[in-house]
């Protein structure tokens, strides 16, 4: 899990990027909240949109709304600096318009939904979602400041979505959603679920010693205290593939080993630890 970055956090990544780079991203962010307030508005109106009208979320909401949305902001901090039409100090703030009268209103949450007729609901669900973008947004420049790389490889000529490879393309880091995406897709198209090819890349010492369940319990407790080594993280890839579908019985908590997992992911820099975290990672979303 990525924590929301601060100020100088942000500028710190941003000097790290290339003008493609920022200008993607920043791109990212403002389609990003346009698509889901688009797509909101569209479950309350019953309307399906079609590949064309989600491929430009602006020109979308310039043709099927009455209310469009400008810019969602978030206060840096509680200065009181920014403030709704009503002048009540906010910590988030929408800047809509409405399309027939030409007006812009800059709104706190109550008013967006007076002025909108927007439920509470579906209110509650934008917010989510618009505060979503904002969180991988700082996903991918935590990832750029840690100069986290993809841990696995990617075959040549495999035909890519169109958000991963334009990331790719221009170098910046994947969300940890797209990583998954990803690995789902390469075993799609290899046609089968072949976890290990990823471990096979890995150059760590391959032991024919079994893993008991104390050592594994012992593995567990050290990657959740990011303690774990490169030979100790294979031998608990190895136990959990293998003891996937009876680890209840081993008194061995999935969920939480999942947790620790994605904690480690975003701590331990070694890269071969990573590519047996990722491969773990995929064996529980495969198989719960």
């Amino acid at each position: 899990m990525y924590k929301v970055l601060s100020k100088e956090s942000i500028e710190e990544a941003y000097k790290l990027l290339n003008q493609e780079q920022k200008i993607f991203l920043d791109n990212y962010v403002k389609r990003g909240k346009k698509t889901q307030w688009l797509n909101s508005w569209a479950k309350k109106l019953g309307a399906v949109l079609t590949e064309e009208e989600l491929a430009d979320p602006e020109a979308s909401m310039n043709k099927l709304l009455k209310w469009v949305l400008l810019e969602y902001e978030e206060a840096e901090a509680r200065t009181g600096d920014m403030r709704c039409e009503c002048g009540r100090a906010l910590k988030y703030r929408y800047t809509i318009k409405n399309l027939e009268t030409g007006k812009l209103y800059r709104l706190g949450i109550i008013h967006l939904q007076q002025h909108t007729g927007l439920n509470p609901e579906l209110v509650r669900e934008i917010s989510k979602g618009l505060s979503k973008i904002d969180l991988e947004k700082d996903e991918i420049l935590s990832k750029v400041l840690e100069n986290r790389e993809l841990p696995f490889n990617v075959p040549e000529h495999l035909e890519l979505p169109l958000d991963i490879k334009l990331q790719l393309n221009i170098g910046l880091p994947l969300l940890d959603s797209q990583e998954k995406r990803l690995k789902r897709l390469i075993n799609d198209v290899n046609g089968r679920v072949d976890i290990k090819r990823n471990i096979d890349l890995v150059q760590l010492p391959k032991r024919n010693n079994v893993v008991d369940v104390d050592k594994a319990h012992e593995y567990i407790r050290k990657l959740e205290k990011l303690e774990i080594s490169e030979e100790e993280i294979l031998q608990l890839y190895k136990f959990i593939k293998e003891n996937i579908s009876t680890l209840e019985k081993y008194n061995i908590d999935i969920r939480a080993i999942k947790r620790y997992v994605i904690k480690a992911e975003a701590n331990i820099k070694d890269r071969n630890i990573r590519r047996c975290l990722i491969d773990i990672e995929y064996i529980i979303d495969y198989n719960y």
